[in-house]
């Protein structure tokens, strides 16, 4: 059978499936720049299962037609500023499991038998990591995945399944009219002259109404709580603390 993998992912180039046939040989080798990958990509998506760890570090928006909430991690496109030039991640910062799955991702068939969505691992065929030449971490030994293999689908999966929840979640919250558009302006004192405009950064993103959120009736909230809805709008309220923080950093590296 013919796995099809279509559509596009951020951050990955090439997605190939791996098999034992093709890959046998194939692993990946440590990186002295682990993230260099991610060094030019100025949001990431996150999942309801980690947003409150990121909210303690990053702004969260909605993104999309679907809303699906993202990581910030830089003033505009083709800036990450917790991405070192060495390609290394910001210390005590968390790294999203979107991110750390990294070069492997799942991907769906959706021309399997039947109708049945099919699933399969893949890694970015354009990685500096993957090797044919005794690799550290092979994929496969005797022709069945390794115990590095098997931990990199066990990631996947999960990071998939959290995804696939917060998509639910985020379809229920965009009926309830709590998410408008917002705009962000916040005057960034390069120079040190309260003239200096040129600074300015307003930025326009999807958001939750915290007055919509706050002023709930009990019966709604409850409702929320039940779903598990609130804490992706928590969390999205809890990261705009955040923002300050990022357009300092852009600042401090300019």
């Amino acid at each position: 059978m013919t796995f099809q993998v279509t559509g596009s992912k951020l951050l990955f180039n090439e997605p190939m499936p791996l098999n034992a046939d093709q890959h046998g040989d194939y692993g990946l080798t440590p990186s002295e720049t682990p993230y260099q990958f991610a060094a030019q990509t100025h949001f990431v998506p996150v999942t309801e299962s980690e947003i409150m760890y990121v909210c303690a570090d990053y702004p969260i928006v909605f993104m999309g037609e679907e809303n699906l909430p993202v990581a910030v991690l830089g003033r505009q496109a083709g800036e990450n500023l917790f991405v070192s030039d060495s390609g290394l991640w910001r210390e005590n910062h968390y790294i999203p499991a979107y991110v750390r799955q990294y070069p492997f991702v799942l991907a769906h068939d959706n021309a399997a038998a039947g109708g049945a969505q099919e699933s399969i691992l893949c890694i970015d065929r354009t990685t500096e990591l993957l090797s044919n030449n005794d690799p550290d971490n092979p994929f496969f030994a005797n022709g069945t995945p390794s115990d590095f293999l098997r931990n990199a689908m066990q990631l996947c999966q999960s990071v998939d399944q959290d995804f696939r929840s917060t998509k639910a979640k985020m379809e229920k919250i965009k009926k309830t009219g709590i998410l408008e558009m917002m705009t962000l302006n916040i005057h960034n004192n390069i120079s040190g002259h309260e003239s200096d405009q040129s600074s300015t950064a307003p930025m326009q993103f999807m958001g939750a109404n915290a007055d919509k959120i706050l002023t709930m009736e009990d019966a709604e909230k409850l409702a929320f709580i039940d779903q598990g809805l609130l804490t992706l709008l928590y969390g999205f309220l809890f990261a705009q603390k955040n923002w300050p923080k990022l357009f300092a950093a852009g600042a401090s590296a300019s």
